[in-house]
């Protein structure tokens, strides 16, 4: 996510009293469950993410929404949750740059 929001324009810093805004993004996984096909199994994991977007100046509240993506694989729930991470983190990007534009 911090990769994909970097750009000329914008840019992250380590001490948050030098930042325009400061985002937080605390997010879970938990495992949902296994379908089997014979020989093949397909995993699928939830995964559960809470996002907040304050102003730092004002430490004002101006976002703050919760996501759940739903992940599948056929290797395993570490492999699932992975596929939901990416899915969530897309949805994340989208209305963090809704907000910061």
């Amino acid at each position: 996510i911090k990769a994909k929001l970097s750009s000329e324009e914008r840019s992250f810093v380590s001490n948050k009293a030098s930042a325009d805004w400061v985002i937080t993004i605390n997010a879970t996984a938990r495992e949902h469950n296994a379908v089997s096909y014979g020989s093949l199994s397909t995993y699928f994991t939830y995964v559960d993410a809470i996002c907040t977007l304050y102003k730092a100046t004002t430490n004002q509240l101006i976002y703050e929404s919760s996501f759940t993506e739903k992940g599948g694989s056929t290797t395993n729930y570490t492999e699932s949750a992975k596929d939901a991470y990416k899915r969530l983190s897309s949805s994340i990007i989208n209305a963090i740059e809704d907000r910061i534009e």
